[in-house]
């Protein structure tokens, strides 16, 4: 059987005007780590993934559903972090999953991911909703966008420094489309610590004064490739570039 093609799309860029919170943590930090998180969580599961907005730049939302139509995707997921104000507030913040209204396969979709996230994160549960939304709307699939928290709430903008709810989303989204497709979510494999013996000696051979280790971590064929793993790395923490190797 064929592999179901899923779109993913991290809302906004790195750079994107007012997409913050009010002490300047940029909204898609949070948006690209459940990305890059989601897709190896939907790989593990079977599915064919594309990121359509795979680096930094702020793609624009014509050019992310023009992907996904044109690669003929079976879904399309967006993720998004949201807010009411450029300023802290207080009040209530929680998790509402966006759909195009009329479209009873988005509501689908957007109904058993939104159930999933409810089911994991502790947040107040804002539902089901539509509006005009360009990646919702646009679409020539069921689309569906997750707003997982409010960056101008406080206690919610903590988490979205939060490695711990990056997975945590991540994991739930994913449970949803396989939830929506009635495909088995298959659990990440843990891999147990072994004790490692402590050498009986040092090396007895010393690199020369002035020796530098590179760390590679990959090489690709495909640009986009290249630049999705410099942006999962940065997500993480990791000073990380892309150096190029001429035929």
């Amino acid at each position: 059987m064929a592999k179901y093609k899923v779109a993913l799309s991290d809302g906004h860029g790195e750079a994107t005007s007012g997409k913050r919170t009010p002490d300047g943590y940029r909204e898609n930090r949070f948006n690209s780590a459940v990305i890059d998180l989601l897709n190896v969580e939907l790989k593990r599961c079977g599915f064919d993934t594309k990121l359509v907005a795979p680096t930094d730049y702020d793609t624009p939302l014509k050019a992310r559903t023009d992907l996904a139509n044109s690669w003929g995707a079976d879904i399309y997921v967006s993720v998004h972090y949201n807010a009411l104000a450029d300023k802290w507030r207080d009040g209530e913040g929680g998790i509402e999953t966006f759909y195009h209204e009329g479209s009873a396969k988005g509501k689908g979709l957007a109904t058993c991911i939104h159930r999933n996230l409810m089911r994991g994160t502790k947040l107040k549960d804002r539902g089901l909703k539509t509006a005009n939304l360009h990646e919702t709307r646009e679409t020539h699939m069921p689309a569906a966008l997750a707003e997982c928290g409010f960056m101008d709430i406080k206690d919610e903008a903590e988490l979205m420094k939060s490695t711990a709810y990056h997975k945590e989303c991540a994991v739930e989204i994913a449970k949803g489309v396989c939830e929506y497709f009635e495909v088995d979510y298959k659990e990440e494999e843990k891999v147990e610590k072994q004790e490692v013996n402590k050498p009986a000696s040092k090396p007895t051979t010393t690199a020369p004064k002035g020796t530098t280790y590179r760390v590679v971590a990959g090489s690709y064929s495909d640009r986009a490739n290249a630049d999705a793993q410099v942006k999962a790395l940065k997500a993480k923490g990791f000073t990380s570039f892309i150096d190029i190797i001429k035929p």
